[in-house]
């Protein structure tokens, strides 16, 4: 651990009780594609202010950013940018869901989950942390915290604890959290990524779990459907502008289909998607 992480940390307890606005940066690896077991990376940023959050990757911070700072649009929206986005505002969690380019958002109720607290203890980087599991939506977790940092939020939706989350995985190792920096901040978070009106970013449409369900399998059952329902005559080869033939759509639908059931490993696992094989 780096020596202004010693600093910033041994100050939290601090500038928490006094601003209560500030980042957490942690290092996420999971595993999503389960045939070939390949590691994947993020850096994800827990953004607190007072009593709300936004739990999101990086890349959804630099691209807002961008948009603040410039008069062109900021790049498209991807899957890797809206994985584990939740935001919470008073007592309502919103998860983030991104299927064909269309932006979605469930709402719950904010709940206390229910941990297990562990006489164990271990020390992450000069840091003596406490163990405590949790099952949740199909996945046990184990998580190291530390009742020195006196913060209730940790990452994604996994909240509830007398201290900081210092380290959090589930027990199969799909997924791996790792608190690496915190920073306190005067500044809010732009919340025209998370609630729309920006010409930027879409505006996300509140559905159910049941429509997120029948969403994502109508888009596994015709991938491609947009640019079919164009009528593409022919595509043009951009080194040499000639003409070509229009992309075959059921070829390219198939590797489609195969690859959202190999990447279908969720952290919330138990709400993971039924795809049919084809």
């Amino acid at each position: 651990m780096n020596i202004y992480f010693n600093l910033v940390i041994t100050l939290l307890s601090c500038f928490y009780v006094k601003s209560q606005n500030f980042k957490i940066y942690y290092n996420l690896e999971f595993t999503k594609d389960t045939i070939s077991k390949n590691i994947e990376k993020r850096s994800m940023v827990l953004w607190i202010e007072k009593n709300n959050y936004t739990f999101c990757s990086q890349e959804i911070l630099d691209k807002d950013s961008i948009k603040d700072n410039s008069i062109d649009h900021s790049p498209a929206l991807f899957d890797e940018d809206i994985e584990f986005m939740v935001a919470k505002k008073d007592n309502i969690i919103n998860k983030f869901f991104l299927v064909d380019q269309i932006l979605y958002t469930i709402n719950e109720n904010f709940t206390n989950l229910n941990w297990q607290i562990k006489n164990q203890t271990k020390n992450i980087d000069n840091i003596e942390c406490q163990l405590a599991t949790l099952n949740y939506k199909g996945r046990n977790w184990e998580a190291w915290f530390s009742t020195k940092y006196p913060i209730t939020i940790g990452p994604y939706i996994f909240n509830g604890l007398p201290g900081a989350i210092i380290e959090l995985n589930n027990t199969k190792n799909n997924y791996h959290f790792k608190l690496t920096r915190i920073e306190n901040t005067g500044k809010s978070i732009n919340k025209a990524v998370f609630q729309g009106g920006q010409e930027s970013y879409p505006k996300p449409i509140v559905i159910t779990k049941k429509q997120l369900e029948k969403i994502s399998l109508s888009h596994y059952s015709s991938p491609f459907k947009r640019m079919k329902d164009k009528g593409i005559l022919y595509m043009i080869d951009e080194k040499t502008g000639e003409k070509q033939p229009p992309p075959d759509f059921d070829k390219m639908a198939k590797s489609a289909q195969k690859y959202i059931r190999e990447n279908n490993n969720p952290i919330e696992l138990s709400e993971a998607v039924t795809y049919p094989k084809n």
